[in-house]
């Protein structure tokens, strides 16, 4: 019977140890919240406390989750890299079916359809195109400008020559008009 005290004692001690270590050590019962890098740049997720994961609200856009957020939640920001391997488009993957050496930005074949300069509007061609003709025009006007300078000038030494230098055949140098009429 003493052995039976002494294992009950040894129980009831170990009892009420394990119920006190266990109120100072605190339970491991956090919630497990998504991983921000698993959502796009730009997308947010409500997380209401105390609710299964099963039952969040869906990730929408940074403004409507910070408008409808409740008391009891954090909103959780998105923050995805851009341009690795399972976000971006799949034809710039290596290896995948819809492979197409065009959209990777590693292959140096070139694309005129992905020209980043290129708005595919031909803007910039018709650019170049107006400027090419405002050269012309500018350049015609300085042709005309200086075709009529060469006609003022021209204009000017005969207007300064008709007073010198008539061309008349009844004037002779002498002034005598009428001498070849008398004979």
């Amino acid at each position: 019977m003493n052995t039976l005290r002494h294992v009950f004692a040894a129980g009831a001690a170990l009892l009420v140890a394990g119920s006190a270590a266990g109120a100072q050590i605190p339970r491991t019962t956090s919630t497990a919240y998504p991983d921000p890098r698993a959502m796009p740049t730009g997308t947010c997720r409500v997380w209401i406390d105390g609710l299964p994961a099963s039952r969040q609200p869906a990730p929408t856009d940074c403004t409507t989750a910070r408008r409808n957020q409740p008391r009891n939640s954090r909103i959780i920001y998105g923050s995805r890299p851009t341009n690795v391997y399972g976000n971006r488009d799949p034809r710039s993957i290596p290896g995948s079916p819809q492979y197409d050496p065009r959209y990777d930005p590693r292959n140096s074949q070139y694309d005129p359809r992905l020209d980043p300069h290129d708005r595919g509007d031909d803007r910039y061609e018709r650019r170049l195109e107006k400027e090419r003709e405002k050269a012309d025009r500018e350049r015609e006007k300085e042709a005309r400008k200086r075709e009529h300078e060469r006609e003022k000038a021209w204009k000017k030494a005969q207007r300064g020559n008709d007073h010198d230098d008539r061309d008349d055949d009844d004037r002779d140098d002498d002034g005598d008009h009428d001498r070849d009429h008398d004979r």
